[in-house]
């Protein structure tokens, strides 16, 4: 039991010095190798992280995804997409706010990064509600909402889903399909309450800006040249998800399309296949284009797989300490307080770190493999943590999404936090059910 105490202690100490801001791979790293070596098992932990490191079941389809999330953006399909899917919202002004969160949803179907997805939607949503006098709060609120919340779940090469995938031992893409009800259910359930919210706040709130000063433009990390509209750009970010999604196995044509895809390797294949798709029908310059492939990649690399790898060695130091143990030991016999600690946990560390990946990818290395001894279906735990993961980092003051959406309304991280915990909580909840429902 002291060494479980000693693990826990670690574990808190680290989410602390996550909250101050420090890196969060690094601490947790660190946290790891230091219970690992409490427990007299540094290596395993060292090796775990390792492996994690480079295993293909999430490298290829994570930084594929990525990487056509890069040339979608650089070649202006997102903004032609962005601006197809506004048109009819600008003649109805009271569609705004929630239009503009469905449109941020939308786009984070395509691109399974959040900031990215804000920095592709906030901008031209923000001239237009600034116009028309909308609260910076409400906008702020509502864009992060509609970026963070749970589209993402709907990518088979999202992080989160490929972990997820591994546990079940169900292909992401069927993974996908099964995730995308409870996903919409949450975005629509916290999209209502947001509203309610937004409604009783509304005196708090100031309007927007018409023009904000330039050194407190927000810039994406990669600025994109503006592209003029074209309705061939602005299919093209949705057709590897579609393609991917269209492979189920419960559709007709499945058996055809199977072979249109190496086994294993679909997420990879049809992601590369619509990048170069947008490389010969969007791009203006392919040389440029084809770099940010590959930007793409090395940044989903340093950003998503590294944290992935960390997660999988904090899961091992737990193990190896018994804190997994003790836990199963705890909640055996009684799924629901199983899942509900899950969700959670999964929440609330998300909330901590500010990652949604490090909170969801950490917990289903720990505890799904040891689902059956909690008496609960590892999809169910699945879902659960995933949509618990995404709500808590959409409504962690220390998000990168939050603070880019703060920075881009001049609205203060804090304020927007305090706006999505009830709806992030609340819409989560509401998938979670569904999800324990259909598993």
């Amino acid at each position: 039991m002291l060494i479980v105490a000693l693990a826990l202690v670690a574990i808190v100490v680290a989410f602390v010095f996550i909250w101050r801001g420090n890196d969060v791979r690094l601490v947790l790293f660190v946290a790891a190798l230091c219970v690992g070596a409490v427990a007299g098992q540094p290596g395993a932990v060292l090796r775990k992280t390792a492996e994690a490191l480079s295993d293909g079941r999430y490298v290829l389809p994570i930084c594929s995804a990525m990487g056509f999330a890069y040339v979608v953006r650089e070649t202006g399909c997102v903004a032609a997409l962005v601006r197809l899917l506004l048109r009819p919202l600008a003649r109805v002004p009271r569609l705004l706010l929630p239009g503009g969160s469905a449109i941020a949803f939308v786009v984070n179907m395509a691109i399974p990064s959040q900031t990215s997805t804000l920095a592709a939607v906030g901008p031209l949503l923000v001239a237009v509600k600034a116009r028309l006098a909308i609260g910076a709060a409400a906008t702020g609120a509502a864009l992060v909402f509609g970026a963070s919340i749970a589209g993402s779940l709907v990518n088979p090469g999202l992080a989160e889903v490929v972990a997820a995938a591994t546990l079940t031992a169900i292909p992401a893409p069927q993974l996908a399909v099964w995730l995308a009800p409870a996903a919409m259910v949450s975005f629509a359930v916290g999209l209502v309450v947001l509203s309610l919210v937004r409604w009783r706040l509304a005196a708090r709130d100031t309007p927007l800006a018409e023009e904000q000063p330039e050194d407190k433009q927000p810039q994406p990390e990669d600025k994109q040249p503006q592209p003029e509209h074209s309705a061939l750009k602005a299919l093209i970010p949705p057709l590897p998800v579609v393609w991917l999604l269209l492979g189920h196995p419960s559709l007709p044509w499945h058996a055809w399309m199977r072979r249109t895809m190496p086994e294993g390797l679909e997420v990879f294949t049809a992601m590369l296949a619509g990048s170069a798709l947008a490389l010969t029908l969007a791009a203006r310059d392919r040389t440029k284009a084809t770099r940010k492939l590959f930007e793409g990649m090395g940044y989903a690399f340093m950003h998503i797989i590294t944290i992935i790898a960390v997660s999988a060695g904090t899961a091992k130091a737990l193990e190896v300490a018994g804190v997994l143990g003790a836990f199963v030991d705890l909640a055996r016999g009684n799924p629901l307080i199983a899942l509900s600690a899950a969700f959670v946990l999964a929440f609330a560390l998300a909330v901590v770190s500010g990652s949604g990946t490090a909170s969801s990818v950490a917990l289903l290395t720990a505890i799904g493999p040891r689902a059956a001894e909690l008496g609960v279906a590892p999809l169910e735990l699945a879902g659960i943590l995933l949509l618990a993961a995404e709500a808590g980092r959409t409504t962690s003051p220390v998000a990168a999404v939050l603070l880019f959406g703060s920075h881009l309304t001049s609205t203060p991280a804090k304020t927007l936090s305090h706006r999505l915990v009830i709806p992030c909580f609340l819409g989560a909840a509401a998938g979670a059910l569904l999800c324990a429902r259909l598993a």
